[in-house]
C-alpha cells in the first residue's frame, strides 16, 4: 500500500453500513501530500486504500447522505486564494469483487467557502451538512458554521460563532465547533 516510514499526518474515521457489508470502518489519511480513504471489509483485520488525491491540505470527512448510501464528502483546506475544496468519494458497486475502497470524484471549490488555510470540520446531522471554519482569508478568526441542504452544492452564509475576542454562548442543545484560535498558520 505505502512505503514504510511515510508519516501519517491526519486521520478521520467513519463507519459505513454500505452495500458491501453491514459495517465498514472507514478513515481518511494524509501521507506526504497524498490523501487517501481507507476501508476494511473484515472489521479492521486488513485495509484497502483508495486512489490518491494530491494538492489538498488537511481534510475532514462526513457521509454525504448517510451510512447506507456510503458516499463520503471530504472538505479540505487549500490556501486563501483557492478557498476550501471539497470532493465526493463513491463506494464501489455492490457486485464489485475485491477492494471496498471508494473512488474520488472531482475536486471542486464551492462559491463562498473562503478560508485562510486552516483546518475546518464537516459533519452530517440528519441529512444536512454543517461546515465550521475560519470565514476569512487572513487569520484564525470569524469562526463560522455554514449549512448545506443540497449535499454540498451550495452553502448558507453561515452563523458567526466567534470573532476575535467576542464570546458567543450557545444553548446546550446546539452544536458548537471546537477550534484553535492561535495565529499559527500551516
Amino acid at each position: 500500500m505505502h512505503k514504510e516510514g511515510l508519516p501519517l499526518r491526519r486521520a478521520h474515521q467513519l463507519s459505513s453500513a454500505s452495500r458491501h457489508a453491514p459495517l465498514h470502518p472507514l478513515f481518511s489519511a494524509v501521507f506526504g501530500n497524498q490523501h487517501f480513504v481507507y476501508c476494511s471489509s473484515d472489521y479492521g483485520a486488513s485495509w484497502h486504500a483508495s486512489a490518491a488525491v494530491s494538492g489538498l491540505g488537511e481534510c475532514s470527512i462526513a457521509f454525504l447522505v448517510d451510512a447506507v448510501d456510503g458516499r463520503i464528502i471530504m472538505d479540505c483546506r487549500t490556501n486563501a486564494k483557492l478557498g476550501r475544496a471539497q470532493l465526493v468519494w463513491t463506494p464501489p458497486p455492490a457486485d464489485a469483487a475485491g477492494s471496498c475502497a471508494p473512488t474520488p470524484g472531482k475536486v471542486t471549490f464551492p462559491k463562498g467557502l473562503i478560508d485562510p488555510g486552516c483546518q475546518g470540520s464537516i459533519i452530517n446531522a440528519h441529512g444536512a451538512l454543517f461546515l465550521s471554519n475560519a470565514n476569512t482569508t487572513t487569520d484564525r478568526s470569524h469562526m463560522t458554521v455554514k449549512r448545506s441542504d443540497d449535499q454540498g452544492a451550495s452553502w448558507s452564509a453561515g452563523v458567526l460563532v466567534w470573532a476575535h475576542r467576542q464570546k458567543n454562548v450557545l444553548r446546550e442543545s446546539e452544536m458548537s465547533p471546537i477550534f484553535f484560535k492561535d495565529s499559527v498558520r500551516g
